[in-house]
């Protein structure tokens, strides 16, 4: 279940750089993965000091972090230890045994959805056992006459789509109108189904239809899945009520910086002075308790210098790239003494100019070195290729001595900017002692939009004023390692423009998939088009994961809420939508293995076997580790290829409700697919949970946002897409586009044969004989019904239901508008009505209790306090972004 040091460190072919005495450790670059990039956990119980701070609160709940002195704690065994901890023994979390309420510790986020897939294994599978009597139905002899007589005496799980609504007991028949609607089987799926033959009664040319003869949406089967959808509302209803109850005590039980701290978001510009701050909320403090006293700790203050801060990590990254180079020909101690870089570029370059003078008197290369660089020709022209274009994308100059006077361009900058440019403050977070104070201060500030938009006092204190005249836009903050401190500058506008930009190309990349994936299904196969369905997945999100980090954001939760939505949109269109859309109506019950339940049927295998496997070989982490990690030039740019996977909740969350609305749209073609569900969900379930513990890197603690804005939008929406479907569905059968011929109709009134010869089909072939029934039958555009499926939608004339499907059909089309109006109310009331209230005046309430501890008592091993930081690719450790003078 690892990845780690397989012993190759003493093989040249896969160390390179064995014999070098100078070359970085590859054993200390698999230290620092084991150590700092994947989790571990302690080994020892009782009182252990100087580890940063946490503590549980009993040695009976190992689950418990809290603060309590950081000098002296207990922890337990499974009490996560802080990256790089050396002091006292620690172990890497194993997967099979750690229990399912430690996952907490990666935040809350994290053990609600391995806690959500836990549990909707359990709902699938008491999903797919209420639906054995359709499956049992659809494989009989009383649905499909000629499928059972087929498939009788195979063994019955070897073929799942028996199970499905996939008909293959046909008649043919004669219509009497088709030929002005012969499109609807104009195309490759059904053009068998269409021919043309001379009535030998009449001498006429009629048109003949190959037609499905199975009923499946009787009131028998449409119960059943009736049943279902209700049993997933109240089973989801259930668990969602206990998700909330579970995030209360997860949130109580882990108490960290956000607890004791608020977020300013409309400073006055000047507002840059933390003493006037602190001084402003204990008055404020002193005034609603009548007594005085210190209550504010810790105050941040950002300001609007991204420009100076994007300047600043760009000179780090071009000095760290510089010392790379160099690296070749010295060492260099001190990459700001300009003198002894002006030196060793100097010194490149001579060495450079040498060795490009005597590259023809070396020793020749032997036969085999020419023979494999003949081979690897191709692969080293293209990554010379992607090299270029990476560089000239990002302008990065490709020698040391232009990199160098880039260097100095932007130090240049940066001077200028810091002696010439006054910053202003663009956000204040303030820490108080006490949980009390933060909600108390809140509490006090808690003004309407109206108030805090036009600055007018209306419900507020005249000492909650900053400055006298001032109304303040006060938030609960967030967890500090959740801050982006260089979008907190951004408005509204800004933040607007770009998610629409990425929407734009998310639907540009969703209208790819729409045209390309239909070509694959229909002119290879539908194994081959459920893989590449499978990896645009899995592609696409790393796509929109970098659009999305090019939006404004002022936290990581705002930033996942618009990667979930990005990526939902995607995958439920590719996954769930693409099929069905693409599949002819008339193909809907078809048994090729171009049609549509072929079609669900391996994408569902292929979500089972190929996605997991594609994920769990972290195919580029594995290139890093052991390729680019033995050939680094330095230490620290070897600890760049351990930082393991980069994994993103909103990504993980996206997946689960794909296999949610997959299971719910397509369960009434195909009732077995809940136990599909049940198998791809546990296996994500491990999947994710090995991959978290054995590849990933450590991300910021995630809150419980994601799962809360997935139950509440997404999952339900899930639902109420799977029930309109379904009410469609039934209303749609038996997906003939044929119905009985009206009485009186004169158009009916033609002499019938039932045998017919040299019956020309629509796709060119030519069948001797056919037998038809005695019935004329007219077209009529089943697909046509209104929303909800209503009965009476098909006219006095054209008829094609039962009787038993015309009730089914109105019991699920009022059952599927009134779910869609609680949704709308739900989704849009609640928010409305929160918006109405919010204008007129404050409504905040405090969500759990007050812990009861002090602040610098300590509160956890992640973060503490609301310390500016860049998070930048290719360095180990958060760029600080502030004075460190007086931190500790």
């Amino acid at each position: 279940l690892t990845d780690f040091n397989f012993g190759g460190n003493q093989y040249k072919w896969y160390n390179p750089q064995r014999d070098n005495p100078k070359a970085p450790s590859l054993e200390e670059g698999w230290d620092f993965f084991e150590h700092f990039t994947l989790p571990r956990h302690f080994t020892q119980i009782g009182n252990s000091r100087s580890i940063s701070g946490c503590a549980t609160a009993n040695s009976d709940s190992p689950k418990s972090v809290l603060p309590i002195n950081p000098s002296e704690r207990v922890v337990t065994t499974m009490t996560k230890a802080p990256p790089g901890e050396k002091k006292y023994k620690t172990r890497l979390y194993n997967p099979l045994t750690t229990p399912l309420h430690s996952l907490s510790d990666w935040g809350i986020g994290v053990g609600m959805y391995f806690s959500t897939l836990a549990s909707m294994i359990v709902v699938f599978a008491l999903a797919g056992l209420l639906n054995v009597k359709n499956m049992l139905y659809y494989a009989s002899k009383e649905y499909d006459r000629d499928r059972f007589e087929e498939e009788r005496g195979e063994f019955p799980l070897m073929n799942p789509l028996k199970y499905s609504t996939v008909c293959m007991t046909r008649e043919w028949v004669v219509c009497v109108d088709c030929h002005e609607s012969n499109s609807y089987w104009n195309n490759i799926f059904v053009d068998s189904y269409y021919g043309t033959a001379v009535n030998p009664i009449t001498g006429k040319t009629q048109i003949l239809i190959n037609r499905t003869t199975c009923a499946g949406a009787q009131i028998e089967q449409g119960i059943w899945n009736i049943v279902t959808l209700l049993f997933l509302i109240v089973g989801i209803s259930l668990f969602v009520s206990y998700q909330n109850q579970v995030e209360v005590r997860l949130d109580e039980g882990k108490t960290s910086a956000s607890d004791y701290s608020i977020l300013i978001s409309n400073p006055p510009d000047d507002a840059v002075d933390p003493e006037e701050w602190r001084e402003f909320f204990d008055g404020l403090l002193g005034e609603l308790t009548g007594e005085k006293q210190q209550q504010v700790t810790l105050c941040t203050i950002a300001l609007n210098n991204h420009r100076l801060l994007k300047n600043l990590v760009q000179r780090r990254k071009d000095l760290k790239l510089l010392k790379t180079l160099l690296s070749e020909t010295c060492e260099l101690s001190d990459m700001n003494d300009g003198a002894a870089v002006d030196a060793a570029v100097t010194l490149y370059m001579e060495q450079k100019i040498e060795q490009d003078a005597n590259v023809n008197d070396g020793q020749p290369k032997s036969v085999f070195k020419q023979f494999a660089a003949f081979i690897f020709l191709p692969f080293s022209v293209l990554g010379k290729i992607v090299h270029f274009i990476r560089r000239k994308l990002s302008h990065l100059p490709t020698e040391p001595h232009q990199l160098w006077g880039r260097i100095q361009s932007i130090t240049q900058s940066i001077r200028l900017m810091q002696e010439f440019e006054v910053y202003k403050a663009s956000a204040v977070y303030v820490t108080f002692e006490t949980e009390q104070a933060q909600r108390a201060a809140i509490k006090a500030l808690n003004a309407g939009r109206f108030e805090v938009w036009t600055n007018k006092r209306v419900h507020l204190e005249g000492f909650a004023l900053f400055r006298r005249n001032f109304i303040l836009d006060i938030h609960e903050a967030d967890e500090p390692d959740t801050c982006r401190w260089c979008d907190l500058d951004s408005t509204g506008a800004e933040r607007i423009i770009r998610r629409i930009c990425s929407l734009v190309v998310t639907f540009g990349m969703t209208l790819l998939s729409i045209l390309t994936l239909p070509l694959i299904r229909v002119h290879i196969n539908t194994i081959f088009y459920s893989v590449i369905l499978s990896t645009y997945n899995i592609i696409i999100p790393l796509v929109v994961q970098a659009m999305v980090s090019f939006e404004k954001h002022p936290d990581e939760g705002d930033k996942q809420q618009s990667l979930y939505i990005n990526i939902a949109l995607f995958r439920w269109i590719n996954t769930v939508i693409v099929t069905d859309l693409t599949t002819p109506f008339l193909a809907k019950l078809g048994v090729e293995t171009f049609d549509m339940m072929n079609s669900v049927n391996a994408l569902l295998i292929s979500e089972m076997v190929y996605s997991p496997i594609l994920k769990f070989l972290d195919i580029g982490g594995i290139i890093q580790r052991h390729y680019h990690a033995p050939r680094a030039k330095t230490q620290e740019l070897m600890h760049d290829n351990f930082h393991g996977g980069y994994y993103s909740m909103a990504e993980r969350y996206t997946d689960f409700t794909k296999v949610l609305l997959l299971c719910i749209f397509y369960s009434p073609y195909y009732p077995i697919i809940f136990f599909f569900g049940v198998g791809i969900l546990f296996v994500q379930f491990w999947t994710d949970k090995i991959l978290l513990m054995r590849a990933w890197q450590t991300n910021p603690s995630i809150g419980p946002e994601t799962s809360r804005f997935s139950r509440r939008y997404f999952t339900t929406a899930a639902i109420v897409i799977g029930a309109i479907s379904a009410a469609t569905v039934y209303a749609n059968f038996p997906f003939t586009n044929l119905c009985n011929c009206p009485d009186g109709d004169d158009k009916c009134a033609v002499d019938v044969s039932q045998m017919y010869s040299n019956v020309t089909l629509l796709s060119g072939e030519r069948l001797e004989s056919v037998a038809t029934s005695a019935v004329a039958l007219k077209f009529c555009n089943q697909a046509k019904v209104s929303f909800p499926p209503d009965p009476e939608h098909q006219g006095f004339d054209y008829v094609w239901m039962t009787k038993s499907q015309e009730k089914l059909t109105t019991i699920y089309g009022w059952i599927s508008f009134i779910l869609l109006v609680l949704f709308a109310v739900g989704l849009f009331g609640h928010r409305v009505t929160t918006f109405l209230l919010s204008l007129w005046k404050g409504i905040y309430e405090p969500s759990g209790f007050d812990q009861q501890k002090d602040f610098t008592d300590g509160i956890g091993v992640d973060s503490f306090a609301y310390v500016p930081q860049l998070k930048e690719p290719g360095f180990t450790f958060p760029l600080l972004a502030c004075d460190i003078s007086k931190i500790n």
